[in-house]
């Protein structure tokens, strides 16, 4: 009997801990504070990556094109700048840990463990606005 109670009290723990992890609240950009955006987005820009965010804009319909399948490149969309990921690995055919291509992420890069270094390893490839 008290064998069968410790594996109900451990299966309580089990689903208790997940629905905590699938329920807890994401942030959402307004969420974050000065230090944070800057410490996610500060991306200085340079002379020819500002040329082309001015030059090519992006909205939902034209970047959902750019998902990595047929041959297409893989494009992302972080706070307003669109991203080439194509030649990276992490994002091969379009896919990086359950997230697709070709879409808005900024609400996942805000709940992600990356920075602005890694915004800063990425061709920068256009605007983007909804």
């Amino acid at each position: 009997m008290k064998k069968t109670g410790f594996i109900i009290l451990g299966l309580i723990i089990i689903i208790s801990v997940v629905l905590i992890i699938v329920y807890l609240p994401k942030k959402d950009i307004t969420d974050l504070n000065e230090a944070e955006k800057n410490q996610k987005f500060n991306r200085v820009l340079t002379e020819e990556e500002q040329e082309t965010v001015n030059k090519e804009t992006f909205t939902k319909e034209t970047l959902k094109k750019f998902d990595g399948k047929n041959g297409n490149n893989s494009y992302i969309a972080i706070n307003g700048i669109v991203y080439d990921v194509s030649n990276l690995k992490e994002w091969e055919s379009g896919n990086h840990k359950n997230t697709t291509t070709g879409i808005d992420l900024t609400k996942n890069f805000i709940n992600s463990d990356h920075m602005n270094e890694t915004l800063s390893k990425l061709k920068i490839v256009g605007k983007y606005e909804e």
